[in-house]
């Protein structure tokens, strides 16, 4: 009985410590390209929906590195803030590698920063 608790606790902390939260995947590095899918913007209500594709632009697509992401945000084209709602990844062959839905009121709207990749996003789907 010690034995399997104490496995049984090896084996949740393993589980907390590989979880990384939607935020984490929503921060773009210094080489990777991004863009606003144009026939993801739907407007619903005062809200508009969105999704931005992320690309590593290693020229080394292994199983190594990172594959594709898509990031679904929701903008609030009156004021300018947005949310983040969901990440989708993807390995190089296209195959859904893992899906992170963030809940209603798990994610705050934001003012993106000047100048940021979020700027530029809210500015192409408003506009």
């Amino acid at each position: 009985m010690k034995h399997t608790i104490s496995v049984l606790g090896f084996l949740i902390s393993c589980c907390l410590w590989a979880y990384e939260p939607p935020e984490f995947y929503a921060k773009i590095g210094k080489d990777e390209a991004h863009g606003v899918e144009k026939n993801s913007i739907r407007n619903e209500g005062i809200f508009t929906r969105v999704t931005v594709r992320i690309t590593p632009q290693d020229s080394k697509n292994t199983n190594t590195t990172p594959g594709p992401r898509l990031l679904k945000f929701v903008v609030n084209c009156s004021d300018g803030n947005i949310a983040l709602s969901g990440v989708e990844l993807y390995d190089y062959s296209g195959r859904l590698l893992k899906l992170m839905v963030v809940p209603p009121g798990g994610s705050s709207f934001q003012s993106p920063q000047k100048h940021s990749p979020q700027e530029k996003w809210v500015t192409e789907v408003c506009n």
